[in-house]
């Protein structure tokens, strides 16, 4: 069964992957661009989640 859609599934791929290229080159995205940008992403998920700098009134339950 496979074999019967091989082709149809590499030919979609082909696609997918001229489709991206073109996405790329018109907003002149560079693949080092991508992983700066998941790095940064990253850096901001692994940060604290809150930072206590002596604000008040941030507290979910709090009762001032």
């Amino acid at each position: 069964m496979f074999q019967s859609i091989h082709s149809i599934l590499v030919g979609e791929l082909k696609v997918l992957d001229l489709v991206n290229n073109e996405i790329m080159q018109l907003f002149e995205i560079h693949e080092c661009e991508i992983v700066e940008k998941h790095n940064n992403e990253k850096e901001i998920m692994d940060a604290p989640e809150s930072i206590d700098n002596g604000e008040k009134g941030n507290e979910p339950y709090e009762t001032d």
